[in-house]
């Protein structure tokens, strides 16, 4: 064989590998598009899985929201109204979760058993309360028709609430397992990789450092703000907790650990509102208060709780529970600010006793004083000079008031120590409010004062404490004639909101209560003043002006009353025109409260 025979022999068989070599490249580039396209569709599903589940978390949160309403509600109207939301939630609901369920044959891959256990657990959640959510509309529709609701309505509301905490967690296990989004592009280059020609590994390296290194900055970047804000969380003093929307802890500080006496570990997964942890003496309604606040009505709770530490121990919290929202105005998770307040609360209680003991030991001389200056008054030690008979009188009228402040420095202490009882009776407050104006006649017709009374005839007979309910109508009554200039006007008015009021008008709140609006032309109260109103011993600069007498105790003891009864009370002031103060007593009466001492 000549040389160039042998040249052409070795080009030919060079040309031929390299054109096997061509064919392979070839098959090895449609075999890498078809997994950049398989890996796509599989992106596509995951982010199709993320909006779908977006979609039943935030019913799954309008639903458990409608529950805990129908759980706190007493209003026909509104459980009717309540029930129908809840039934159009639910159908939803299922519909989202129909939606999820079908992304499974998409999702599974080569993950089959993964996907088939966590989609089955998901399903099993849902089921569980799904019935429970079908069992309440059963409950609250038979409540519509009775007008009464029965106590598996609570039950009910609670175990939803658990249920909805697992069916979260699922859900959010899901996302988190199939949930693409940037991944998936990590995913394209993780599977394709070798099995793809030089030139397409060249454009994924090209992708790499423009597309992907901005987003490692901004991931670094986060980290590191992140970093920061975990940090000022771990050291602050205040007891920090961040609870996901379902009220399960994410997050806990270091001094969440050293109050409760609780590690991160314990406390990480539980409820927020401690059940089964440091859930201490708090009672039930402040629990049912608090998701009201934060979960319906979407707005800041504060609150004082008293909680256990893990050894028994029990301490004082001041509670702010702050509900962070998202664009649509939906809760995404909570964030609790808890401050240790024990100390705080040993003192105010060793001040509470020691004002209680006090005042009880200084009752018996001054019951002694009165009870000499009226037998001086009256005559039984002989007649009384002029001058002497208005000595005794400025000591009668002295010792009354020293009677009158004792006997409301008793009432705030049994208040404060939870002492006071609330002991409900049949009740007529028009006789109540009837006999309070007949004592106040005499200052009435002193100041020449102009008094309106507007009662309406339908008023109810109502279980309630006769004593706190005179308590309430004194004050109002009593405050309105002492700080109205001679010559103005008092008016009293009651009446009942009945629930199916239709009054465009009316407030919503103000159904199934007995309204109590006390007005008056005098002085009114300051707007640097409004907001202390109600605060123990305080008392407007003009009203110390008008009266240096007062406590500023009375209103105090209303509200105090008012909200242990299931009542409230609130005012309207333009200063140097009058005040209104409005107060409500439930038509269903006060409730019955145990305690060692009756407020007088």
């Amino acid at each position: 064989m000549s040389q160039a025979q042998g040249h052409r022999n070795l080009i030919k068989g060079l040309t031929a590998r390299f054109m096997l070599a061509l064919g392979l490249i070839s098959l090895l580039a449609l075999a890498g598009q078809l997994l950049v396209q398989r890996e796509l569709e599989r992106q596509s599903s995951d982010v199709l899985l993320v909006n779908l589940t977006a979609r039943q978390r935030l019913l799954s949160q309008k639903i458990s929201e409608t529950a805990l309403v129908i759980q706190t509600t007493q209003d026909t109207n509104e459980l009717s109204s309540r029930a129908d939301e809840l039934e159009r939630l639910l159908k939803s609901w299922e519909g989202a979760h129909i939606s999820v369920r079908g992304q499974e044959s998409a999702l599974s891959g080569t993950d089959d058993s993964v996907a088939t256990f966590l989609f089955d657990t998901l399903d099993h959640s849902y089921r569980v309360m799904r019935d429970e959510v079908l069992a309440l509309l059963s409950e609250t529709r038979q409540a519509v028709t009775t007008g009464t609701k029965s106590e598996r309505v609570t039950l009910l509301v609670d175990e939803i609430l658990k249920e909805e905490v697992r069916f979260l967690e699922a859900l959010n296990t899901l996302v988190f397992t199939f949930g693409g989004g940037e991944s998936a592009r990590i995913g394209v280059m993780q599977k394709v990789g070798l099995a793809l020609p030089i030139a397409i590994i060249i454009v994924v390296l090209i992708q790499g450092v423009f597309i992907f290194r901005p987003s490692v900055n901004r991931i670094k970047d986060a980290m590191t703000e992140l970093e920061k804000f975990r940090l000022a969380v771990e050291n602050t003093s205040d007891h920090i907790t961040i609870a996901n929307a379902s009220g399960t802890i994410m997050l806990v500080n270091r001094a969440a650990e050293l109050t409760t006496g609780y590690s991160a570990k314990e406390l990480i997964g539980s409820a927020i509102s401690g059940e089964g942890m440091w859930r201490g003496d708090v009672e039930p309604e402040f629990y049912m208060d608090m998701w009201e606040t934060i979960r319906v009505k979407k707005e800041i709770f504060k609150g004082v709780a008293a909680n256990r530490k893990k050894n028994g121990e029990q301490y004082y919290s001041a509670v702010s529970l702050v509900p962070i929202l998202d664009d649509r105005g939906e809760a995404q998770f909570f964030v609790s600010l808890e401050r240790d307040i024990t100390t705080e609360v040993n003192v105010d209680r060793a001040k509470t006793e020691f004002v209680s003991l006090a005042s009880h030991q200084l009752r018996t001389p001054l019951s002694a004083i009165n009870w000499y200056a009226e037998m001086l008054l009256g005559g039984d030690a002989g007649p009384l000079g002029e001058e002497q008979r208005k000595y005794v009188e400025e000591m009668y009228k002295g010792n009354q008031r020293m009677v009158e402040l004792v006997n409301a420095l008793l009432n705030v202490s049994r208040i404060e120590l939870g002492t006071f009882v609330i002991e409900p009776e049949p009740t007529n407050i028009v006789e109540i409010a009837d006999s309070v104006i007949a004592e106040l006649k005499p200052s009435i017709a002193k100041q020449g004062i102009v008094f309106e009374r507007s009662v309406s005839p339908d008023i109810p007979i109502i279980p309630a404490d006769p004593k706190l309910v005179r308590i309430v109508f004194q004050n109002l009554l009593s405050n309105a004639v002492k700080y109205t200039l001679k010559g103005g006007t008092v008016s009293l008015a009651i009446s009942p909101v009945r629930e199916q009021a239709s009054r465009k008008d009316t407030d919503a709140a103000l159904q199934g209560n007995i309204l109590i609006r006390v007005s008056d032309t005098g002085v009114g109260i300051p707007l640097e003043a409004q907001n202390r109103i109600f605060s123990k011993l305080f008392r407007a600069d003009n009203a110390r002006e008008l009266d240096s007498g007062g406590t500023g105790l009375g209103l105090y003891i209303v509200k105090a009353v008012l909200d242990h009864s299931g009542g409230r009370v609130w005012f309207e002031s333009s200063p140097g025109k009058g005040t209104t103060f409005y107060a409500t007593l439930p038509l269903s009466g006060m409730k019955a409260k145990t305690g060692q001492k009756e407020l007088g």
